[in-house]
């Protein structure tokens, strides 16, 4: 009776290990896939940076069409309304529609 209960706990705790190992593992694998930061943002920099370098878009004169440009892009990349709520915080919600569409 002593040896089962040996045995049992030694394969219990075998269990574990493995568990714990192959929980390791696919953790490890998660965190190799989670895409860093800088990379998830350096397609949309590389788009500014063709915008404001673009000789067609140079001068004073362009300034309101390579804005719109920028503008454009950068709306595809972020969501300002939801920013615009987490900066106001609970003043966001004390606001009238209007005030909302000023800050969005």
């Amino acid at each position: 009776m002593l040896h089962q209960r040996c045995s049992l706990k030694v394969f219990i705790i075998f269990i574990y290990g493995v568990l714990l190992c192959l929980g390791s593992v696919s953790f490890a694998n998660v965190a190799q896939q989670t895409i860093d930061p800088t990379e998830q943002l350096r397609p949309f920099i590389e788009k500014l940076q063709s915008i404001l370098t673009d000789p067609d878009l140079q001068g004073d004169e362009k300034r309101i069409q390579r804005r719109e440009k920028v503008m454009a892009s950068a709306s595809e990349h972020f969501d300002f309304h939801e920013m615009s709520k987490r900066v106001l915080g609970k003043t966001w919600k004390t606001l009238s529609k209007e005030e909302q569409e000023y800050y969005y």
